[in-house]
């Protein structure tokens, strides 16, 4: 096997597992094995490319906080509001006593 074979066999077995990116691979194609600058440039943008998604993952996930938050918050007033509403009843009702005249 050559140099060039083994290098895309590898680069196709990671992006099919889904390591690199497949821009990755379809650059590296084009790429000759002795380019160095190339392949030093391929390595930048993969890191690009992780550190981006990695990025994406960490807002998404802030996000999710923020409106489980803001689902509680809700849960809360709504929780709040009933609360109110049967006192506000119980009122109208007569069963506290000493508060109606």
């Amino acid at each position: 096997m050559r140099k060039d074979e083994i290098k895309r066999y590898v680069l196709e077995y990671l992006v099919d597992e889904s390591i690199l990116p497949i821009t990755v691979l379809e650059t590296a194609i084009t790429v000759p094995t002795d380019n160095t600058f190339e392949l030093k440039r391929l390595e930048i943008e993969m890191n690009k490319e992780i550190r981006l998604k990695e990025k994406e993952e960490r807002e998404m996930q802030m996000q999710m906080q923020k409106e489980k938050e803001e689902r509680e918050m809700q849960m809360q007033r709504e929780k709040e509001a009933r609360e109110h509403e049967f006192r506000l009843k119980q009122l109208e009702l007569g069963v506290i006593k000493g508060l109606r005249p």
